[in-house]
């Protein structure tokens, strides 16, 4: 017996193999055991009652794929919905502004008459600039126009004689 207590040991270090856990635990389940490895005999019964239980695994719903993708695009339309309509009704209830404005000297001017009246004002004062700086360029076109008949006159040129 001196054999099963060397394989208990071997077989508590992990470094028995499958042969000798078989005939270990033959031994110690035949119910002829020695009076030091009758402790021993509780925990091969438990051991070898487990080997014969069936797990019970809980049981987990099976959902198909078409049933998953349809729960999923139920709530990617619902979520869509409320964000739509939450954008919809923040634009109902903006503030109303007017977009009819101009801004004359860092001022915000509703008024339109009075903004057409200054944005006509400045555009008569900017021709009025164009104009005077223009006026070298009219002196010049009625120099130009006086020269025109020069212009047409014969080249004349001068025959040198050798």
């Amino acid at each position: 017996m001196e054999k099963m207590s060397e394989l208990l040991e071997k077989y508590f270090r992990g470094e028995t193999s499958l042969a000798e856990e078989k005939e270990l635990k033959k031994y110690i389940l035949s119910g002829n055991v020695e009076p030091e490895h009758v402790v021993y005999s509780s925990l091969f019964q438990a051991f070898d009652q487990e080997k014969n239980d069936n797990a019970v695994v809980p049981l987990k719903k099976i959902v198909s794929r078409n049933h998953m993708f349809r729960n999923n695009w139920v709530k990617i339309v619902s979520y869509s919905g409320i964000a739509a309509a939450l954008l919809l009704a923040l634009w109902i209830q903006r503030p109303q502004h007017s977009d009819d404005f101009a801004i004359i000297l860092g001022n915000k001017i509703e008024n339109q008459e009075y903004a057409q009246k200054y944005a006509t004002a400045k555009l008569t004062k900017v021709n009025n600039v164009l104009k005077s700086s223009m006026e070298p360029l009219q002196s010049l076109n009625d120099v130009k126009r006086s020269l025109k008949p020069l212009r047409t006159m014969p080249d004349f040129k001068s025959e040198t004689t050798e």
